[in-house]
């Protein structure tokens, strides 16, 4: 039996307030689309993603914009990705993030894929539905490229614009509307978006740099604050108690492994990742004070096993190995 492709109902959040903002309508177009606008406002449960394209499609048809998608994602910046936002940018890293997004976007949106290239000095950021829902898919190509371009900005800075981008011909005809997109250079893509970006920034702390313009914020439901409060509480005692093991981890907080690990679900974690978090974080920090420090020394700091150890989970969180980080931030002014 073929599967219907689903995604969750907090998507069509960002159109609809967006939308509405403007001075548009949206009630009769959720009716005769069978969209519960409860469920839009709540962020729960399920539509077809059948009936997420068609209301993007009719919106840009109804109001004359060929790019709502492009304009939309230029607006709203991560909250365009609802609740998954938050979660997403609590990540060390922008290659951390990806790795979160990847992780809710397989349980947001049936059919999607997020990866990632790296070929030398420079990465792409792709991202591709594979639902049998091409021919509708106009829009929400434009709003899955500019979720790209906002994660990688969430890292280089609000002022970064994509030097290539990967679009599909629909997509393309359009971008140069959008003053962050027109100067980029555009590959054809059979299918799917990409953005094109230095691969150093996979490296660069993410969030610290986000200021959302007035109104972007979206009545949606937020994620549990489990995972960030243990995360910090982890790294707060860090110094002191340094890495505790998982039954450890549960017992220190009142729970059990099992609903532990359930809480870091919801937030696309696992507890290793969170520890790695942590120890990437103070290593940073470690690097900021001496940025003469070896590869061994660190990992003693931090309680690895042996520098492989920690070579090998710094690579997972920085998309890199501590040695050219090292090297980067020593070439800095």
């Amino acid at each position: 039996m073929k599967t219907l492709p689903l995604t969750e109902a907090a998507m069509l959040g960002p159109f609809v307030h967006y939308l509405e903002a403007q001075g548009g309508t949206v009630a009769r177009l959720l009716d005769d689309l069978n969209v519960s606008r409860e469920m839009v406002d709540r962020g729960q449960g399920k539509v077809t993603k059948l009936q997420f394209y068609r209301f993007l499609n009719v919106s840009g048809a109804r109001t004359g914009q060929a790019a709502l998608g492009y304009q939309i994602g230029e607006h709203f910046g991560m909250g365009f990705v609802g609740p998954v936002g938050a979660s997403v940018l609590r990540a060390a890293t922008l290659k951390d993030a990806i790795d979160t997004f990847v992780v809710h976007l397989e349980r947001w949106l049936d059919g999607n894929k997020l990866w990632l290239e790296t070929d030398g000095d420079e990465a792409w950021l792709c991202n591709a539905a594979h639902d049998g829902l091409q021919e509708h898919q106009e829009i929400s190509d434009q709003c899955a490229l500019m979720t790209l371009v906002s994660l990688v900005r969430e890292a280089a800075g609000p002022e970064w614009s994509p030097e290539a981008l990967r679009l599909p011909l629909h997509a393309s005809r359009i971008h140069d509307e959008i003053p962050g997109l027109s100067g980029a250079s555009v590959i054809t893509s059979e299918l799917g978006v990409a953005v094109r970006f230095p691969a150093k920034f996979l490296s660069y702390p993410v969030g610290e740099l986000s200021k959302e313009p007035p109104g972007s914020q979206l009545p949606t439901s937020s994620p549990s604050g489990f995972a960030a409060s243990m995360e910090q509480t982890l790294s707060d005692q860090f110094p002191f108690i340094g890495i505790p093991s998982i039954p450890q981890a549960a017992e220190l907080v009142g729970t059990s492994i099992r609903s532990l690990q359930r809480h870091l679900k919801a937030d696309g974690l696992t507890y290793q990742r969170m520890i790695e978090r942590i120890r990437f974080r103070k290593a940073r920090e470690r690097l900021q004070q001496d940025p003469h420090l070896t590869i061994r020394e660190l990992s003693q700091d931090l309680h690895y096993a042996t520098p492989s150890g920690f070579i090998r989970a710094f690579h997972r969180i920085a998309g890199m190995t501590p040695g050219k980080f090292i090297q980067q931030k020593r070439a800095q002014p």
